[in-house]
């Protein structure tokens, strides 16, 4: 194995790349140092699969995307339990990163909350906001933009439609 070590002067941090042993070979480890205690960050797998590590003191995972300076949105990963965890998104309002959607461990997606969850155990999409909560759907000026409702063991059928013909400005209602 091979390793390189750089100082900006507060965090050392490492790289390890090259393992001999067959379990590891071929990917790249990055590390932090504090004192003489290695911490792994991040891993890129031989097939190319990047891990951010997380561990049972390391209880998130942030990608931010923004300058040198700001983060302007982010993804995190948090790491539950040994066998949960789940995503926020976030954008920035002004200079402060605010979580605008969540993905909890059942799946449960709610945008403008940070429980979806909390509501009726059915409930798999939750759509919140400040003012008013609302969906848009929106189709090209010459379509039929719907929303459509299935049974989970049926998925490729609807049992229910409700449909707006943009071209003739009329709405439908429907079922199976």
């Amino acid at each position: 194995a091979s390793y390189e070590y750089w100082n900006n002067g507060s965090v050392n941090v490492a790289a390890i790349a090259g393992y001999s042993d067959s379990s590891t070979a071929g990917h790249l480890e990055l590390y932090t140092t504090t004192g003489s205690t290695l911490t792994e960050r991040l891993r890129i797998d031989s097939s190319g699969v990047i891990w951010s590590i997380v561990n049972s003191t390391v209880t998130s995972q942030y990608i931010k995307f923004g300058d040198a300076t700001t983060a302007y949105a982010g993804v995190a990963g948090y790491y539950d339990s040994a066998s949960t965890g789940h995503l926020e998104f976030y954008t920035t309002t002004g200079s402060t990163l605010t979580e605008v959607m969540r993905i909890d461990s059942s799946g449960n997606v709610g945008i403008g909350t940070t429980s979806p969850s909390s509501y009726k155990n059915d409930t798999a999409l939750v759509v919140t906001g400040s003012a008013n909560g609302a969906i848009v759907v929106a189709g090209p000026s010459n379509g039929d933009p719907a929303i459509y409702f299935r049974s989970t063991a049926s998925a490729s059928t609807e049992k229910g439609y409700i449909q707006y013909d943009i071209t003739s400005d009329w709405m439908r209602f429907a079922t199976g």
